[in-house]
């Protein structure tokens, strides 16, 4: 059966971003992918377009996979790495070792191309086919807190960071674009705090946090600031953050939906391992939110 199918570097056609969207429908209903959702993350990203295979069987999308480029400071230098995002594989072709083989072409074009790693979070369920079917570092858990008062910053900010994604003003407008979120700002203790809906009432996820504020920070006019005071969930690593102890706590294991892992595969050679404790990495750096 293998032999049957084709396999395609993504493309750009609105016919094709059109057939992932049905793909990636039927396998995640509840995700809400469309196709502007789409152009706007494989097209628009100001650092590259997506990196992925199509698997066809004739005509018909049996699965996809795509890493979206970015930039990391790692180890002190700027790097190209790439995000581990959408991946579906339609339930008539699912057990055919289609994602394996898309993952391992999508890495190949990736490392041809000068990317030096590839990184991501994984759930409960896909944690383990990334880590012993492709090779993935499984670097941690990402830290849960649920918080009543805003974080600050540390003053020793970037003291024993290894990996650190970069976000330049162009960039950060484009993240804050994403046609499926819902953004908003706040001004806090000399620091600017992008902030998304949770879907739960009166409950703000924090995105990012940044040391300054506007002008010389991004908030781009399509964000509303935020007034008033709301309940925040943070999720990621950081030795930067600091949070009120009075005032917040870590959620425990039981009252998540499913723990999240980040996890990290090198495409080079002498890059070594991660510690989770040297990572800064927050929800902005993903796409939970």
């Amino acid at each position: 059966m293998q032999g049957s199918y084709r396999f395609e570097r993504v493309g750009a056609s609105a016919d094709e971003l059109q057939e992932v969207v049905a793909l990636l429908t039927t396998v995640w209903p509840k995700a809400g992918f469309d196709l502007s959702y789409l152009r706007w993350l494989y097209r628009q990203n100001p650092v590259g377009v997506a990196i992925g295979f199509n698997a066809w069987y004739g005509s018909s999308l049996a699965a996809h996979y795509v890493v979206i480029p970015c930039r990391v400071i790692f180890d002190g230098g700027e790097v190209k790495a790439a995000l581990s995002l959408n991946t579906a594989t339609h339930p008539a072709h699912q057990g055919r070792g289609l994602f394996t083989r898309l993952a391992s072409l999508t890495y190949e074009v990736a490392a041809s191309e000068g990317f030096h790693h590839i990184f991501g979070v994984g759930n409960a369920r896909s944690t383990p086919g990334l880590v012993e079917k492709l090779g993935f570092q499984l670097v941690g858990r990402l830290e849960a807190r649920l918080s009543l008062w805003p974080p600050s910053l540390k003053r020793d900010l970037g003291r024993s960071v290894r990996w650190r994604r970069l976000w330049s003003s162009e960039e950060l407008a484009w993240r804050l674009a994403n046609p499926r979120g819902q953004y908003s700002w706040r001004r806090w203790r000399a620091t600017t705090q992008y902030l998304a809906h949770t879907g739960h009432w009166g409950i703000r996820a924090i995105l990012g946090v940044v040391p300054g504020s506007p002008p010389t920070t991004v908030v781009p006019s399509s964000l509303r600031r935020l007034r008033g005071w709301y309940p925040f969930i943070w999720l990621g690593f950081s030795n930067e953050l600091q949070f009120c102890r009075l005032l917040s706590f870590d959620l425990p294991v039981s009252w998540r939906p499913s723990p999240l892992n980040f996890v990290y595969l090198p495409l080079s050679s002498g890059s070594g391992l991660l510690d989770r404790s040297t990572v800064e990495f927050s929800t902005i750096d993903f796409d939970a939110y």
